[in-house]
């Protein structure tokens, strides 16, 4: 059904994006060609997935408020965030988390350990920042610039030089995940505990799901005018 979802959307103008996530891909790629290792495992995981996954949510969630996605009738009808949230991954699944692997695990020389834990960590991360963009871009353009700066300057600034702000971090949530793996000791430690870690993003990211799918049924709400929400074909 997903697929069928994401096909039977209008999509003469959200396909004009696909040439942006191919640039960003190329460029990623290259970078981690030329650059060292560490070097390209850190752009990817730090500017790479978490603007390319906050871009795609961004025009997911536009198409979801401007009631371009048919709803058929089942239980995704009235969870929309959470119906944004799988037709998003059909996105970032293999224009984020893919490379992210593909990335990860050739800095480790493609070592056993390296593509269970690069795995786990790209497939994480995707997950994660895809949740919370979600939720973040039922506010708008302002939010959405917004995650950008708190991407760019709270999680990369901010943490390369204190402590504590990795404890609000995205990113240090999903890396310490990876620590429940036998293989996690690749990645540098974080000083959040792995339960922990994944214990927030399960919280918070579900939270932020449910909390977008009620602000998205509201204002169709009151698009339509307080009237009931159209019906999907059977």
């Amino acid at each position: 059904m997903t697929t069928r979802l994401y096909v039977r959307r209008r999509l003469h103008d959200q396909r004009r994006h696909d040439p942006l996530y191919l640039l960003a891909l190329i460029s990623t790629l290259v970078f981690a060609l030329t650059a060292s290792p560490a070097d390209a495992v850190l752009f990817t995981f730090t500017i790479f997935v978490p603007l390319v996954c906050a871009f795609a949510a961004y025009n997911e969630v536009k198409l979801m408020l401007a009631w371009r996605v048919e709803y058929w009738n089942s239980p995704y009808r009235d969870y929309p965030a959470v119906l944004t949230f799988r037709v998003l991954l059909l996105v970032t699944i293999p224009n984020v988390a893919a490379p992210a692997f593909v990335i990860g695990a050739m800095s480790a020389d493609f070592s056993t350990r390296a593509l269970w834990t690069y795995a786990a960590l790209a497939l994480v991360t995707t997950l994660a920042y895809s949740a919370f963009a979600t939720a973040v871009a039922t506010f708008g353009r302002p939010a959405f610039i917004a995650f950008l700066v708190y991407v760019l300057g709270f999680e990369n600034l901010l943490g390369h030089f204190f402590p504590w702000p990795r404890w609000f971090s995205i990113r240090e949530w999903a890396i310490a995940t990876t620590e429940l793996l036998a293989t996690g000791d690749l990645l540098p430690p974080s000083p959040i505990p792995g339960p922990i870690g994944l214990g927030l993003l399960i919280i918070c990211g579900g939270f932020g799901l449910l909390w977008a799918g009620g602000g998205i049924l509201y204002l169709r709400w009151q698009k339509n005018g307080g009237a009931g929400f159209p019906e999907g074909p059977s």
